[in-house]
């Protein structure tokens, strides 16, 4: 008999937060939305219906609809300040299913103008703080806008993953003025590219159940993982990370 292979997944998707840039530095200037979906309820391989499904979390607490992440990033009244390295915020997901469950995260850093339009300004400037406490990052599938992880342990029903980031750091190169000749003189002009420009984060979390995981993936994420007798994951084609 042919065997079949089925995924079914939950996503959770949207903006984390947004920041404003100014020149010298950077203020809050809004929350963001973490809009959440469950899958249908589904009965495969199983005698009993099961459920799948993932929840957003920070410091420990369920992000709801609406919510802003990375909230405690900044004391009352302070302004991000680039260079610094801020931490003390955690994210990570939890699985709000009834089996357990493989976890992708793929966040995707980049600058909006003031309409909210993506900008071609450098989004490695956005330095986010991975905490690699078993999360390992998809090299092959990251740029430098977008950042994929996969979370190394099956994440049973009710438990959560270990947090996946942990801060981030915006680099002073956003305060560099750019400096530009005027055609046929002696004059130049100074503009400053990231003055008035908005950072985003956005972040979507999807899981996968871990029977016949290793197919599932293929078919459902489009990424080749092998898994170890102890229910490690692991990326196919990746170095030692």
């Amino acid at each position: 008999m042919k065997r079949q292979n089925k995924r079914f997944s939950a996503l959770v998707t949207g903006a984390l937060f947004t920041l404003a840039v100014g020149l010298l530095l950077l203020s809050t200037v809004g929350g963001a939305r973490a809009a959440l979906r469950y899958s249908d309820t589904y009965g495969a391989h199983f005698a009993t219906a099961q459920r799948i499904g993932v929840q957003l979390l920070e410091n420990g607490t369920a992000v709801p609809n609406g919510g802003a992440l990375l909230s405690s990033l900044l004391a009352p009244g302070e302004s991000l300040q680039p260079g610094r390295d801020y931490t003390g915020e955690s994210l990570a997901v939890t699985n709000t299913g009834s089996i357990p469950v493989y976890a992708r995260v793929v966040l995707t850093c980049s600058w909006e103008d003031g309409t909210g339009r993506r900008t071609d300004l450098d989004p490695s400037l956005i330095g986010l703080n991975l905490s690699g406490a078993g999360w390992i990052v998809d090299n092959a599938a990251s740029t430098p806008e977008r950042t994929v992880l996969y979370y190394t342990q099956p994440i049973a029903a009710g438990a959560t993953s270990a947090p996946l980031v942990s801060g981030l750091t915006v680099s002073q190169d956003v305060q560099r003025p750019v400096v530009t000749p005027v055609a046929g003189s002696a004059d130049v002009t100074v503009s400053y590219p990231y003055q008035g420009v908005r950072l985003t984060l956005r972040a979507e979390a999807d899981v996968m159940q871990t029977h016949n995981a290793e197919d599932a993936a293929l078919s459902g994420w489009g990424r080749g993982i092998s898994v170890a007798a102890d229910g490690t994951l692991s990326l196919k084609g990746e170095g030692k990370q």
